[in-house]
């Protein structure tokens, strides 16, 4: 049995209403009516357990009161109902937030206080204080609501293997206000049923199968919309031997040019152990693993390989097991500066989902950890009250395997304008009044303080618009240009422009805005096209999920606004309103339009580590930009590039792939594509397909999107990015190319394409596998789910095509060999647990970084190497090699008015610490290794180079610099001093007790990652201790350790 719900009147005139709404009344479901062809929407209950009726025994003619936002400010148009008939509305707040109810129950009566974009509230008369008059019943009800916070996944389910028989548990959690009202599991894609699973917010799974195996996710519901958590793999294992071959795989190392292997290689095979997670035997039912098992090298030999002046010691994986698997943890770090002058942000905080985890340094360098399993996080980054940048929040897109190396490129504030609160204001943004791209109005009375005081005095506002005709723009967009959808489901956003807001008072404290602002915008400018059969939105950034929320749509104005000379303008209005939100950080506010999944593509990507394309590069972060090349702007520079419109990161895997969202179309006037590959702050070369050998990647490019393809100039190009159009042949089938492929069954079914053309498409049940085959890559692309293409792009193996990049490498340039394996750009290399033969003994600020400066007197540039070795440490075998560094002498040529000479800046291995197994962060032992360095010509130079000076002691007057010579001496006795009978090499041991001064010749500086090391590396080249805070000119001559000369 049924029931609506209603109120009901006894026949003593009191109001009767129906006992425990939720626990009588129970499983309410929405039905649809259709009366006079109007549908009206009810809710029905099932009558669960006896309807009572109960009588109100007293009840007042008024209800009144006030309902505020938890600033204190009055909020308007919020609705009132009857908890017994949650759809009809008895009352509304005027603009006061005032309102005022008749005949409502006293003893017990629940009204419920809604507004949209606010956490609704139940209140109960009972528990509210009644005022008595003479004549009437008066009940005061004050009621204050809170901003309703869309769900966000604090924690999510992660990847698990597992053998068969074994049980699994995944957990997620979403917060939020309010909280989510309920959970539900997903298996590729596909509910799992609640009544088989009994789950919640985590879900277990016994006696696993192989046909358990998949990918798993769950998604949480509630008033703030839903959210789904991150996809993760449950991989069900047969036996042991499946997981982890004892037997390495091939791995091939690049010697240095000095050395070679016996069968006149300069590679050498030190082989790998197959990245993969191997089933864990703790069955507890756990949300994470308390230790994970990964395939990693059991056993190692050394292998000796001779070099012109030294013998690299390799270490070779002999056999690959099960072991423990790293850190639990991911690290975080990189660096906030302008965007227009690199002036780094000084001590700003650091957020992640609104929560502080750290401060930026004097140099905007920042580091966190991040639980493993997250594949995005936001991270929103302000600035202190008295710098000029505006608040911003990005997208991390992590791996989970390895750490990553962000740049945050900050924005400048606008030049604030004074206004006068008590006056309707307007203000142009993106040029001057009458050639601005838009212009917001601002009613009279709309600013308030922090308290909720109405003010009225000065206003201080800048609006900082983003130039979207500038490609560079790209690294100030804010967040990744996704929304949600009412399913949870993350949709892109093409963008047709952004701006930030900040509104003070003559104290420069934070002003709220409430009053409904109006946002005028040029049509043409903005790239907007006003007989599109729906126009863009206006959204806000949420800083804790960094995604964007709609707050309406625009329209065509009918306000006549100020024309440019000579022409006319169509300009389309929407209303901001900011009721809400918090007073010292307004939202960035955006116009976008959800792009629709006809013309979502994904595209491949391949890093590398060299231009060998043998060995991945995982952790490389790879950016893809969209231009709209419909431009409608007729004074717009470069129209021919396009419109900046949507941009995409992803981070490269274990398998250095990653796929990256971008718009196609079926032609190549659509979109153009823009692609570039970072790895920490090196950028990656591009390489051309036709270059890549058909044994790394068989397929061939489809021809018509091959000849759009155009790479940087030169290796390691600053810009480094890859152009091309959005262009996907699947896209382009023909109605005949598809009828001579598939010749049955037909239907026909069309969809309006942007470009103002119908575009037909045919289809029938043909095979689908069939025709995808014929799309191969680079891009990705399924009419009717894009997230299929997604899917299919990920599963795409090295036979299809992909856009490939390589770590630069030079055949003159800097070479890097440690006996144990440190990568400065590789977070998780720098904060692995040390060993004695670390190269650095610990990574924090305090870490050292040492160079030396080797001048060339010469008329080229020439090649040195320096080897780093154990100076007699207990426990390392004197002699061993730490490492060594091969690099160039600069500039190449001299350049002549500053020096004739070069000067080559080599690091070595700093003397002091050894760590052996200590935890990170603990650095207490207090013996000390004095390294043994020894420079030498490289094998392209040693023919040509020789020390300055002879053996008869001037080697020492000539060759040497004398505060070097100091350094280094002990009672007047040169310490360790060796050199060969032909000048060519030279060692010495560097004291620990002393840090040297630049004078010697040798350069010292201290901090976390590149810090140190870029510090170090300036100084060195310019001969000065100070030269990294103004980015100083080369000065070979000037502070150099030792002298060649070069014929």
């Amino acid at each position: 049995m049924s029931h609506a719900v209603e109120e009901i009147k006894h026949v003593s005139g009191h109001v009767l209403r129906v006992a425990g709404p939720v626990s009588v009344l129970e499983n309410p479901r929405r039905v649809d009516r259709v009366e006079n062809g109007i549908v009206r929407t009810v809710l029905q209950y099932v009558q669960r357990a006896p309807l009572t009726i109960l009588v109100c025994s007293a009840y007042v003619r008024i209800v009144s009161g006030t309902v505020t936002d938890i600033s204190g400010a009055p909020l308007k148009d919020v609705n009132i109902y009857r908890a017994e008939n949650p759809l009809a509305v008895i009352a509304t707040t005027d603009s006061s937030g005032h309102y005022e109810i008749h005949d409502v129950c006293v003893n017990g009566a629940d009204l419920i206080f809604g507004k949209e974009k606010f956490v609704t509230v139940t209140k109960t008369t009972s528990s509210s204080r009644r005022k008595r008059r003479v004549s009437e019943r008066l009940l005061a009800l004050q009621v204050t609501l809170e901003r309703l916070e869309p769900l966000v996944m604090s924690e999510h389910p992660q990847n698990k293997v597992r053998y068969q028989g074994q049980s699994v548990t995944f957990c997620c959690m979403a917060k939020g206000n309010p909280a989510p009202s309920d959970y539900e599991w997903f298996k590729d894609d596909i509910i799992l049923d609640y009544t088989m699973y009994d789950y919640n917010n985590t879900l277990t799974l016994s006696d696993l199968k192989c046909e358990d195996g998949g990918r798993y996710k769950c998604r949480a519901n509630g008033q703030g919309g839903s959210q789904y958590s991150q996809t993760a793999l449950l991989t069900i294992i047969e036996s042991a031997g499946t997981v982890c071959s004892s037997t390495p795989g091939d791995k091939l190392f690049k010697l240095p040019e000095d050395c070679s292997t016996p069968d006149d290689s300069n590679y050498y095979n030190i082989g790998k152990c197959p990245h993969s997670i191997c089933p864990n035997d703790n069955t507890s039912q756990q949300c994470v693993d308390s230790q994970g098992y990964c395939c990693g090298p059991l056993a190692f030999e050394t292998v000796d390989i001779s070099c012109t002046a030294f013998t690299i010691p390799l270490q070779v994986i002999s056999s690959c097991g099960c072991v423990p698997c790293g850190r639990q943890t991911i690290k975080v770090r990189g660096i906030a500066i302008a965007a227009d002058d690199g002036t780094p942000l000084n001590y700003g905080s650091v957020l992640v989902e609104n929560e502080q985890v750290d401060r930026t340094n004097s140099k905007g360098h920042f580091s966190f950890e991040l639980p493993k399993g997250k594949n995005r996080v936001s991270v929103t980054f302000k600035s202190r009250k008295t710098d000029d940048f505006v608040t911003t929040t990005k997208i991390f897109t992590l791996s989970e395997e390895t750490s990553t190396y962000h740049t945050v490129y900050l924005q400048r504030r606008a030049p604030s304008v004074t206004l006068d609160g008590s006056v309707d204001s307007t203000i142009p943004l993106g040029g001057d009044e009458g050639q601005a791209n838009a212009e917001l109005f601002i009613p009279a009375g709309s600013f308030y303080k922090e308290d909720g005081t109405p003010y009225t005095g000065n206003v201080q506002a800048s609006l900082t618009p983003t130039d979207l005709t500038d490609q560079s723009a790209v690294d100030t967009i804010q967040s990744d240009l996704s929304t949600r959808d009412a399913e949870g489901q993350q949709m892109p956003l093409k963008t047709f422009g952004m701006f930030s807001m900040q509104f003070t008072d003559d104290n420069d404290d934070p002003l709220r805005v409430d009053g409904d602002m109006k946002l005028f915008i040029d049509a043409e400018k903005a790239n907007i096209d006003t007989s599109a059969a729906s126009l863009p939105h206006l959204w806000f950034l949420n800083e804790q999920t960094g995604e964007w929320e709609d707050i309406g749509g625009l329209e065509i104005s009918q306000e006549r606004r100020k024309k440019r000379q000579f022409d006319t303008q169509d300009f389309v209005v929407g209303n901001i309103n900011l009721v809400g939100y918090d007073l010292t950080n307004l939202p960035m506010c955006n116009i976008d339009q959800i792009e629709s999944g006809p013309r979502i593509c994904h595209l491949k990507v391949r890093a590398y580590t060299d231009d060998s394309l043998t060995e991945p590069l995982e952790g490389v972060t790879v950016t893809a930009i969209t231009n709209d090349l419909v431009v409608r702007d007729r004074y717009a520079p470069d129209v021919q590039s396009g419109r900046f419109s949507f941009f995409y990161t992803a981070t490269t895997g274990p398998d250095g792939s990653a796929c990256v969202l971008t718009f196609c179309g079926r032609n190549n006037s659509l979109f153009s594509i823009n692609v570039k590959a970072e790895y920490g702050q090196t950028t990656l070369t591009a390489v051309h397909p036709n270059d890549v050998s058909e044994e790394e990647h068989p397929s061939q490019w489809p021809q018509d999107l091959l000849s759009t393809l155009t790479l940087p100039q030169s290796p390691g190009d600053e810009t480094g990015w890859v152009t091309m159009r959005g262009l996907t042949p699947q896209m382009a089938y023909t109605q005949t190319e598809i009828r001579e492929e598939y010749d049955w069954w037909w239907y026909d079914w069309y969809w309006y394409d942007d470009d103002y053309e119908w575009y037909g498409w045919q289809y029938d049940w043909y095979d689908y596998d069939r025709i995808e085959s014929r799309e191969l890559g680079p891009f990705y692309w399924q009419w009717w789910n894009y997230y299929t293409a997604k899917e299919r792009c990920i599963d795409a193996n090295l036979t299809e095509n992909h856009l490939v990049f390589a770590y630069p490498t030079e055949e003159s340039g800097l070479y890097e060999y440690e006996h144990e394996n440190y990568d400065i750009e590789n977070v998780d290399d720098q904060e692995r647990d040390r060993t004695v033969y670390s190269w650095f003994p610990y990574e924090n600020e305090d870490k050292r970084v040492c160079f030396i400066k080797i001048l060339v007197e010469g008329a080229s540039s020439e090649r040195f190497s320096v080897s780093s070795f154990s100076g007699g440490h207990p426990r390392v075998a004197n002699n061993t090699m730490y490492g060594l560094r091969i690099d160039d002498s600069k500039p190449d040529p001299p350049v002549s008015g500053i020096s004739p000479k070069t000067a080559a800046c080599i690091e070595f291995k700093c003397s002091g610490y050894l760590r052996e197994g200590d935890a990170f962060g603990d650095d207490h032992l207090p013996d000390a290794d004095e390294t043994i360095i020894k420079i030498a010509p490289s094998s392209l130079s040693w023919s040509r180079c020789r020390l300055k000076g002879n053996l008869s002691g001037s080697i020492y007057q000539e060759a040497a610099n004398s505060d070097l010579v100091d350094f280094i001496s002990d009672d007047n006795l040169l310490h360790m001093v060796t050199f060969d009978e032909e000048l060519k090499t030279l060692g010495f041991q560097i004291p620990h007790q002393d840090i040297p001064t630049y004078t010697t010749g040798i350069y010292v500086s201290k901090g976390e990652g590149r810090d140190g090391y870029d510090d170090a590396l300036k100084n060195c080249h310019a001969g000065r201790d100070t030269a990294y805070l103004d980015n100083s000119a080369p000065n070979p001559d000037s502070a150099w350790a030792v002298t060649y000369t070069c014929e």
